[in-house]
């Protein structure tokens, strides 16, 4: 009996301890609570935070990347007029593709102020990245892969699935060359094969070809 005296006696100790306990944190939230709620609602930094004024295509999308990721469309506005202003190149475009993601355009579409902006830079996108994949140096380039190691091929093979049916000419092209040994041949074939659905059409056409 005096054993069960002894565990109520350190339970009942327990639980004034951690009633205590949770009065005390209940107050010190309290307390802090306005404090905390000032640096939640701070206002999130918008142009001021530049280091300096943006200029160039790439330092007015950083600019407004960083403006629409924080909730601030319309701040973006002027800097959006000046980067549509600059007619930026494919290089730009793609540049920012690669390093903002693609999503970085279709952001402009979440806000009113912004959303006329989205199609016509997404669209420029778009034509910026066929372009630049169809490049016929880049297509060279990706098709001297193919007959690389296992991983520069795959890295080749990646990138001409970019150009789709506009790679076949070139691949065709290259078969034709008599000069071009048994084992490159069997393995610009074989990665033929592994190219994106868009260029089935331009190898049914090559097929079709008597030569």
């Amino acid at each position: 009996m005096h054993g069960n005296e002894t565990r109520s006696s350190r339970h009942g100790s327990g639980d004034r301890f951690n009633a205590g306990g949770l009065a005390n944190l209940t107050l010190l939230f309290a307390l802090m609570g306005p404090g905390l709620c000032v640096r939640v609602s701070a206002q999130v930094p918008g142009p001021e935070l530049f280091a300096k004024e943006p200029r160039t295509p790439l330092e007015l999308w950083d600019a407004i990347d960083y403006l629409l990721r924080t909730n601030q469309a319309k701040k973006a506005l002027p800097f959006l007029d000046k980067f549509v202003k600059s007619q930026p190149d494919e290089v730009t475009l793609i540049t920012i593709r690669n390093r903002y993601g693609p999503g970085s355009i279709l952001r402009l579409s979440d806000d009113a102020s912004t959303r006329a902006f989205a199609k016509p830079l997404s669209e420029a996108m778009v034509a910026a990245a066929r372009k630049y994949a169809t490049r016929p140096d880049r297509i060279a380039r990706f098709i001297a892969g193919l007959t690389k190691t296992v991983p520069e091929q795959d890295y080749a093979v990646r990138h001409l699935r970019e150009a789709g049916p506009y790679a076949i000419p070139a691949l065709v092209e290259i078969l034709s060359r008599k000069d071009l040994s048994a084992r490159d041949r069997l393995l610009i074939v074989d990665n033929i094969g592994r190219l994106d659905r868009s260029a089935a059409p331009a190898l049914v056409a090559v097929l079709d070809n008597p030569d």
